[in-house]
């Protein structure tokens, strides 16, 4: 029995046995014609000209009689449509109505929101018992994406939809929220295709191994498709699902998914988004073909995703809809009867045969469309009296507007349907073949092999065990939970209809993307840490009887909080006001020595470029461009790019700087680029990137473009000479150095021996300016960097800042700045480059100290000492630190 909260009421158990005798034959009927859809749009993609799953569905419904139905618009209701005495006003007037047309029963169409206000009140007053309220398809189909979003959207599904150029990134957060609805179904029908095609090409090799007794009625299949490809039609369709060989491949097929789907690894995932595309499928045709078994089997199917992903209202009221709906041919026949006849959708074009769409969809086509001004309805007007007005009489101004267009002949026909037009069918196949492509060559095929893991397909991020199980349990875990909700609340009554829900809080992708904690956060834990951990440490110093100066020898907490943040990485510290410091040593330069060489960090010039919009390719020739354009002036250019390893000390510091980016295991020449800046998070991308580069520059029509030039590039560890008609490696310039800031320097002494007269060096970096001031002496030629933006450039002369800082300061930088802060070593709090600078250049003994270290991997006891020291001094100053020195002292040998 079904006890309804407080109405006193029992319906009975829903007929569930014939309801699911019957949903199963159409749900499966629905995947065969979703199959042939497929295979047939397969059988001459280079040529396509079969439309896409909306225009394919009206051509083979070609014999169907269209019968519209007639809209009308009724009174605006003057209150707030979320109020209780709202909803009870409506079901007031549809009784009215009812009972005006002199009806058994009426139906009521609600959005979920509503709907629950609704059957609270039905629930409640015996007099509404004649009104069958249903919840709207369309709030439910949109609901579904979410869902759909939810659940995918990080897996791949985001970067996929975007890096494919199906949808802008602009837009991209409304489709995977459901909020854009037209946009996020076109998505998921190209997505369901194109995985779909991934997996037909799967299905045969494992044809051929399993069962190759069949592989002929594959060969009598795919033939019977082509004949059926020359004629899309209604008659053609019903020979083709009575083809034996037909059946028998999509059976086949069908199994091949079924092994998919009970794996534990990416195809299982994956294959659940075909399950959850064709319930969002299924829900469609059912409303357009005025479906209502396969409407009531689709509902079935997507209960369990709203319990496992926490749609808690429609986890509520959803299966109560389906309970009550299934009831109908036993409460209310007359209804069900008008249902069967696909009367729970409304036709309002008059020429469509697969044009029905849900009720509460038909109010946003009709008069919501029709009330709508040039510029929108929202805020056309701040006074009260004039909105109220324009609301109140919508009805007659879009009824008017309705006729209006009928007299003009401005009516919809299935021979105009965008999805029939060759425009639209091109556009769909590009799209299509772009999702493809990006997921068979550049990034991750979930059917090509078994992945044991469960693998984001753009980012190839490997979900964690407790997110893997969440994800591939999700489907289960919805059923489990809805069969309870079922069972105690709608037949046994051992919880009340309205009692909290526990939500499952299943974890997706987006839980691997760790959200950093802002500053006042960390500020915050450092200080409860401070005060606490004192607090405890003056006790047990008291306690004891242990000197104080002992105990806070020591960190005040689990991370010393002079060289981490309260997250737990590195301290950063301003290192472009060490540069500003030392360039006001030196005057810019006004000529540079000619014959000149140029030198050109790599992945900095490719770091400002603008790659979205463009290919490859056309990202090559614009950096090429660009390279040229830095060293116009000069007869040799080097372009030195970074090594990225698996392995390396700069791990931390990438990951810090970037979150989870696109993976490309291949980068296809033409593939248009669109989300430039997540790409370059990667450092595989990187190297890869690099890699196309420098074979694009290799080629004969690119070395055309240096005429008289000569270009260095790098390319892992090795470095080639790019000439106009020669191209040879330069073994000197072979280097195992990562860094392209330390390999810098070698293709600068290499200019130098070769003759040129200057080198000047694209790098507005504070760790290559240190580094050229270090090396400067062992360069025989000045050294220049080049500063600034594109219309204030300056030059600096490295050479003349080194000689005016005395080589004693020169050598030292190099330790200094590592020691106080850089990429791959925390600074210390409090403390920035230029105090440091300050007592370097004041103390001879800091400068030879700076100087040793990092010469040798042992550091003395003296170097030790002296560095402590210096620490001290930057924290209190030299003359206080000499004071309490001497006093630390002086009190060790009283004691």
């Amino acid at each position: 029995m079904l006890p309804i909260y407080n109405a006193g009421q029992r319906v009975g158990p829903p007929t569930t046995q014939s309801v699911n005798a019957n949903s199963t034959t159409q749900v499966q009927t629905a995947k065969e014609k979703n199959l042939v859809w497929l295979l047939t749009r397969m059988s001459a993609p280079e040529i396509q000209n079969i439309s896409s799953w909306t225009g394919f569905n009206i051509q083979i419904r070609n014999n169907v009689t269209v019968v519209q139905d007639t809209v009308s618009y009724l009174p605006t209701i003057n209150a707030p449509a979320t109020e209780l005495a709202t909803v009870h006003e409506v079901l007031n007037r549809t009784l009215s109505i009812k009972e005006a047309l002199q009806l058994n029963s009426i139906v009521c169409v609600f959005d979920q929101a509503l709907y629950a206000k609704a059957a609270e009140i039905v629930w409640k007053h015996e007099k509404f018992n004649n009104i069958i309220i249903r919840m709207g398809v369309f709030h439910t189909i949109c609901n579904l994406l979410s869902i759909l979003g939810k659940r995918f959207q990080d897996a791949g599904l985001r970067d996929l939809c975007v890096e494919s150029g199906v949808i802008a990134e602009g837009s991209v957060t409304g489709v995977m929220e459901g909020r854009k609805y037209n946009r996020a179904v076109r998505l998921h029908k190209l997505v369901y295709e194109a995985m779909m095609r991934l997996a037909w090409n799967a299905f045969l090799p494992w044809l051929e191994g399993k069962y190759p007794g069949e592989v002929h009625h594959l060969e009598a299949a795919l033939e019977s498709i082509g004949n059926f490809h020359d004629d899309v039609s209604q008659a053609s369709l019903g020979e083709l699902m009575e083809n034996a060989s037909c059946n028998c491949i999509m059976e086949l097929f069908q199994a091949f998914l079924e092994s998919l789907r009970g794996g534990q690894g990416l195809s299982a995932f994956w294959i659940s988004y075909l399950d959850m595309a064709e319930i969002m499928l299924g829900l469609l045709r059912a409303s357009r073909e005025g479906d209502w078994m396969l409407h009531l089997a689709s509902i079935r199917q997507m209960i369990p995703w709203c319990f496992a992903y926490d749609k808690v209202n429609y986890a509520r009221f959803l299966p109560y809809y389906y309970a009550s709906m299934t009831r109908l041919a036993v409460d209310q026949p007359e209804v069900h009867a008008h249902f069967m006849q696909g009367g729970f959708s409304v036709q309002i074009g008059s020429r469509n045969p697969i044009g029905r769409i849900p009720v509460d969809q038909t109010i946003e086509e009709t008069v919501n469309k029709d009330t709508q001004t040039p510029g929108g309805t929202k805020g056309f007007s701040l006074k009260p009296a004039a909105v109220t007005k324009y609301y109140m009489t919508s009805e007659y101004r879009s009824a008017y507007l309705r006729q209006l267009r009928g007299m003009v002949g401005q009516r919809d026909s299935h021979l105009n349907h965008p999805d029939l037009q060759m425009p639209r069918i091109r556009r769909d196949e590009a799209d299509v073949q772009s999702l493809v492509e990006l997921m068979d060559t550049s990034w991750l095929n979930p059917f090509s092999q078994d992945h044991s893991d469960v693998i984001s397909l753009s980012t190839a991020t490997v979900a964690p065990p407790a997110i893997a199980a969440d994800l591939l349990g999700a489907h289960k875990i919805g059923e489990e939970a809805y069969q309870a909700f079922k069972r105690e609340r709608l037949e046994a009554g051992t919880t009340k209809f309205h009692d909290k829900m526990s939500k499952k809080k299943l974890k997706t992708f987006s839980d691997i993307q760790k959200k950093p904690r802002n500053l006042g956060q960390a500020k915050q834990a450092v200080l409860k840490a401070d005060r606490n951990l004192f607090g405890h440490m003056i006790l047990v110093a008291e306690s004891r009887q242990l000197h104080m100066s002992d105990v806070l020898a020591h960190p005040l907490g689990p991370l010393p909080w002079a060289l981490a943040n309260g997250d737990g990485s590195l301290r950063k510290t301003n290192k472009a006001a060490l540069a500003r410091e030392l360039e006001k040593n030196v005057a810019p330069a006004d000529v540079i020595p000619e014959p000149s060489a140029t030198i050109i960090d790599g992945m900095s010039l490719v770091q400002q470029m603008k790659g979205d919009d463009k290919t490859f390719t056309q990202l090559a020739e614009s950096a090429l461009a660009k390279v040229l354009h830095e060293g116009a002036k000069s007869q040799r250019i080097d372009v030195v790019f970074d090594v990225y390893k698996e392995t390396s000390i700069k791990d931390a510091e990438r990951a810090n700087r970037g979150t989870l980016s696109i993976q490309f295991k291949n980068i296809a020449p033409g593939h248009n680029i669109q989300q430039w800046r997540k790409l370059l998070c990667s450092s595989s991308n990187k190297a890869s990137l690099i890699k196309f580069l420098v074979d694009e520059w290799k080629g004969p029509k690119q070395r055309e473009k240096l005429q008289n030039k000569t270009l260095y590039v790098t390319c892992e560890e090795v470095c080639y000479r790019l000439e106009k008609e020669q191209l040879e490696e330069v073994t000197e310039l072979a280097s195992t150095q990562e860094e392209a800031d330390t390999r810098i320097l070698l293709h600068a002494l290499h200019a130098a021996e070769s003759g040129y007269k200057a080198v000047v060096i694209v790098a507005e970096d504070t760790d290559v300016l240190v580094l050229c001031l270090g090396f400067h002496k062992n360069i025989r030629c000045p050294i220049y960097q080049k500063c600034g933006t594109q219309n204030r450039t300056r030059f600096l002369d490295i050479t003349k800042l080194g000689q005016s800082l005395g080589s004693g300061v020169s050598d030292a930088l190099l330790g200094m700045h590592a020691f106080t802060g850089c990429d791959t070593v925390s600074a210390f709090a409090g403390r920035g480059k230029i105090g440091a600078l300050k007592l370097v250049k004041s103390n001879k003994a800091y400068q030879e100290a700076f100087s040793e270290l990092g010469r040798s991997w042992d550091v003395s006891d003296e170097l030790f000492k002296k560095l402590q020291e210096f620490t001290c001094c930057m924290y209190s100053g030299a003359k206080k630190y000499l004071v309490s020195h001497q006093l630390c002292k002086f009190s060790h040998l009283k004691r």
